[in-house]
């Protein structure tokens, strides 16, 4: 059991140690209040990701037991979850980035005003992050604990050279767009492996579908955003851009018709967020 245990040790020390290295570049090559400006931005992105681990540890017994039962199984519920954790957490990310100026104001002022932009890139992040955990967590299931070193060690590698060349030249944003391209990283690394040494990767089904979804709603945004909509003076807010909940409401809309559409969800997809749910509540108690 020690030395199964092994590779994930590593994958955790490695892991955690990295998450830190944006900070030490921020305050070494910059003032010490971008460390503030930077940890304010993300800081709401943070939490969301501390709620991660709940939502993973009510699915991975059901991995672990459809592994067990049947490898074809295993491969259609991990990319049936695939999809529906891409269609969950969209919207949320979207939610983030949108509101990003009104959660920021009215939370730390307007002396944390740069931390939007911050908030809104490192928000992009989102999606790849959680899905990866998805896919983190079958590589675990099926016993290939070592898969999961590597893939740590090429995140890490992949920090320390986009901190290192984007924090010198641009500051607290650099240290964003680095922290949302690494989980990018990571879930191009956790696809490769997965579909390669662990299942046959159904892309089609966990991909395609809610990925036209995504991209139509991304589309609406950024049409609606041209717009320009006309500013309103707001006490604590200052002038509020009306450009950017106009485009979240009708996005939303277009992507749910577009999911709906597509038939990118269905009555096997509410029954297991049902059977998640109850396992996540059985956990609680």
């Amino acid at each position: 059991l020690a030395i199964q245990a092994v590779p994930l040790v590593m994958t955790i020390s490695i892991g955690e140690t990295s998450k830190q290295i944006d900070r030490v570049f921020l305050s070494k090559l910059w003032e010490t209040e971008s460390v503030g400006i930077y940890s304010t931005g993300i800081m709401l992105v943070q939490v969301m990701y501390m709620l991660a681990p709940a939502i993973m540890n009510a699915l991975y017994p059901v991995l672990s037991r459809a592994y067990t039962a049947s490898r074809e199984r295993f491969s259609a519920l991990v990319a049936q979850i695939f999809r529906l954790l891409f269609i969950g957490i969209f919207p949320v990310a979207l939610t983030i980035i949108t509101f990003a100026d009104l959660a920021i104001l009215l939370v730390f002022g307007q002396e944390y005003v740069p931390s939007i932009a911050v908030l809104r890139i490192y928000a992009l992040g989102i999606v790849p992050s959680f899905v990866a955990r998805l896919l983190y967590r079958t590589i675990l299931a099926s016993n290939n604990e070592r898969l999961t070193v590597r893939i740590v060690i090429v995140n890490s590698i992949a920090i320390l050279m986009l901190n290192g060349l984007l924090i010198p030249r641009y500051g607290v944003l650099g240290a964003a767009v680095s922290a949302a391209c690494t989980e990018l990283i990571g879930l191009t690394q956790n696809l490769f492996y997965v579909s390669r040494k662990v299942i046959r990767f159904d892309f089609g089904q966990a991909l395609l579908r809610p990925g036209v979804s995504v991209l139509v709603s991304v589309l609406a945004y950024l049409g609606i955003m041209q717009l320009n909509l006309p500013a309103t003076q707001v006490r604590f807010l200052g002038a509020v851009q009306w450009s950017f909940p106009a485009a979240w409401a009708i996005s939303l809309v277009v992507f749910a018709i577009a999911l709906l559409a597509s038939r990118a969800i269905g009555r096997q997809d509410l029954a297991l967020v049902s059977a998640v749910r109850r396992r996540g509540a059985g956990d609680q108690e």
